[in-house]
């Protein structure tokens, strides 16, 4: 639904803990942002809240799951102009392991699989069927109907960082093990809660409407009836996260709770608040010196249209007309009419001209300016040089 000035929004209701069913809940903290989607804006109003009883940390109120359906498929991947971010071998060889337990597995299905690289070729030489299900709009898959797959069919089923972007964790937990045949494997990959303090990644992402230690998730797997076999920090295919492998078993249970997890995710999920704080610390200090008036102010080149700009800008209006620039054609029109994106090609005289760069994205950050180096003789120095990622 869209309000005046054409801003998707959600609906919103409350949600209880899906680790323990319980309603026992303490606010951590809230934030609103305005997401870019290929047909416009989606207001996100984003509360995330911890159960006092169990220690799992999730969002409420949330969003329909449909409507969350409607976003993603309407959002624009990371992945359409970028090289991937994740250890292709660390998932083959967490793969691998599952088939060295022995029996047969032929038929292997990834939900939320994203853009398809050199990972999914390589699993062509490990199953004889590979079933891949996406539905973000960018990218294709084989699988329209995930529901379609008939129970019992599939020998493994893996979700590389997806379940922290679904509100029913259980009924996605339930859809899997009915795919799955007895003995059929589980494998997921999910953001690390405990790797907070040290990386704010996946806290500072408005999507995320769950933040899972093991326990938490081991627990809602289990009521399903998945037996973790595994579990490992070291073996995740990106640094923020952990995998965990289950085996889909006959036996449901609950599973105990640990007196410990409430306090020990709290503790973790504020410091990593702390470190984001920091952050948008950074980021006024920057808005300030954007601000400043007379003939002495930089000229300012701002690198990466993306939700790092967007959360930058907000909606204030700055006394600088900033020359925006992405190297994705695609996100000319990021902005709609509100601010203009350039090629680096089209602006390159401004580009050369400028005293001072902000770049939006720590991980390219260094790509960029190399790039800026190699086609334009640009050299920024250091102090002109300003790297500003919220998820960082």
């Amino acid at each position: 639904m869209a309000d005046d000035c054409g801003l998707l929004k959600f609906t919103y209701r409350q949600r209880d803990c899906e680790s323990c069913a319980g309603r026992n809940v303490e606010t951590l903290w809230s934030q609103a942002f305005k997401a870019r989607t290929r047909s416009g804006f989606w207001n996100f109003q984003t509360t995330d809240v911890i159960c006092k009883d169990c220690g799992f940390v999730f969002v409420s109120p949330a969003q329909k799951s449909e409507e969350l359906l409607e976003y993603y498929s309407d959002s624009l991947s990371p992945y359409a102009s970028q090289e991937l971010d994740y250890d292709v071998d660390k998932r083959l060889k967490a793969i691998d392991r599952v088939l060295s337990r022995g029996g047969v597995y032929k038929r292997f299905l990834e939900l939320g699989s994203n853009a398809q690289s050199f990972f999914h070729d390589a699993l062509k030489l490990r199953f004889t069927d590979i079933l891949l299900y996406e539905p973000n709009g960018d990218h294709t898959s084989n699988v329209s109907d995930v529901h379609a797959i008939e129970s019992g069919s599939v020998d493994v089923v893996a979700a590389y960082f997806v379940l922290e972007h679904v509100i029913e964790v259980r009924q996605f937990l339930v859809d899997a093990f009915k795919k799955l045949r007895p003995g059929g494997a589980l494998i997921l990959e999910v953001p690390n809660l405990l790797h907070y303090p040290n990386d704010t990644n996946a806290l500072a992402l408005y999507e995320h409407v769950n933040h899972f230690d093991i326990a938490s998730l081991s627990r809602i797997a289990a009521s399903v009836g998945f037996r973790l076999v595994e579990s490992s920090t070291e073996d995740c295919s990106r640094s923020f996260g952990f995998v965990a492998i289950f085996e889909r078993t006959t036996l449901a249970e609950a599973g105990a709770v640990d007196s410990n997890n409430y306090q020990r995710n709290k503790a973790a999920f504020l410091a990593g608040l702390e470190r984001y704080e920091a952050i948008e610390k950074h980021a006024n200090a920057l808005r300030g010196q954007l601000d400043l008036n007379g003939p002495d102010r930089q000229r300012f080149i701002f690198w990466g249209a993306n939700d790092n700009l967007i959360r930058f800008l907000g909606d204030s209006d700055f006394d600088i007309n900033p020359v925006i620039v992405d190297s994705n054609p695609d996100k000319k029109e990021y902005f709609s009419r509100r601010l203009d994106v350039f090629t680096p090609k089209e602006v390159s005289g401004e580009i050369i001209e400028a005293d001072a760069i902000v770049i939006f994205t720590n991980r390219h950050a260094q790509q960029i300016l190399d790039t800026i180096r190699s086609d334009f003789g640009k050299e920024f120095a250091d102090n002109n040089v300003h790297i500003l990622d919220f998820q960082s």
